[in-house]
């Protein structure tokens, strides 16, 4: 008996970012959801950003949660470079997966090593090292909002580029029908993310730089909500490109369908379409 026939094989690589796919989508959903949920207890301030409840009583939700998005971001691979497709488009050489969920790995522990500046009628506890090493509130606010704004270009970027790129072929007439409802989800998304960064951007310098519009913007939580509708578009993108929202994906395609088009094959825990080629 050959007793390296029991050797149970490893899964694939396909399969490993498929699952990392879906993790890192379903966490950032988890971020924003769980602080609006917590927030209706009592105990719990709806504060202005979500950076601001770090301060508050759940506090430590946030590097729980953006601790494993970080983790996952750093040892994701995703797709290598294709040649033909960098000969025509020399960017595409650097601009790769993993370089750009590197990047964003690391805006992501810059944020967490410089939480946001206190309320100012509060005071840190415990005092965060950065905070001790800036000793500025101006260069905390840069510290923290410039990694915060790399990582939602980023994940901008994703959607916008890296997520649409396909492999030249000729794929399944169905196969890229919903590859084109995919693209379709993430140029929406990517466009979501770019507006709230560049909307919590404008808002946190119109709230330092006028005390009306402070008490305005933290009255309406508009940071919160730009944040977590970023959060909300990098959520579905990631689910999407790890075939866990399918559902949508046929959605978006019926909705977009040409007259008369044949309708798609649905995919099933059978396996039904396995012949046909990934997207």
């Amino acid at each position: 008996m050959n007793i390296f026939s029991q050797t149970p094989s490893l899964e694939s690589p396909t399969l490993v970012y498929t699952r990392m796919r879906r993790a890192t989508g379903r966490l950032a959903l988890l971020l924003p959801l769980s602080l609006l949920l917590l927030s209706a207890l009592p105990q719990v301030p709806f504060a202005g950003s979500i950076s601001l409840f770090y301060y508050g009583p759940v506090g430590v939700i946030l590097p729980l949660i953006v601790g494993p998005i970080s983790l996952f971001l750093s040892c994701y691979q995703g797709a290598l470079p294709d040649p033909k497709r960098v000969r025509r488009n020399p960017k595409e050489a650097w601009l790769t997966d993993r370089n750009l969920s590197l990047l964003a790995a690391l805006t992501v522990w810059g944020v967490v090593l410089t939480p946001t500046n206190p309320p100012a009628d509060m005071s840190p506890s415990p005092t965060a090292l950065m905070h001790l090493l800036l000793d500025s509130r101006d260069l905390i606010s840069l510290f923290h909002g410039v990694p915060a704004a790399v990582f939602f270009f980023c994940l901008a970027v994703f959607c916008l580029s890296n997520f649409q790129r396909s492999p030249h072929g000729s794929p399944h007439p169905s196969r890229c029908a919903l590859t084109r409802s995919k693209n379709r989800i993430y140029t929406v998304c990517g466009w979501i993310i770019l507006s709230m960064t560049l909307a919590f951007l404008a808002l946190s310098i119109a709230r330092n730089s006028s005390a009306s519009a402070s008490e305005w913007i933290i009255g309406w939580r508009l940071i919160f909500w730009s944040e977590a509708l970023a959060l909300t578009a990098f959520s579905i993108s990631w689910q999407v490109k790890g075939d866990g929202l399918l559902p949508l994906v046929h959605l978006v395609r019926s909705l977009t369908a040409q007259p008369g088009a044949a309708p798609a094959k649905r995919q099933n825990s059978a396996g039904a379409n396995a012949l046909l080629p990934p997207a």
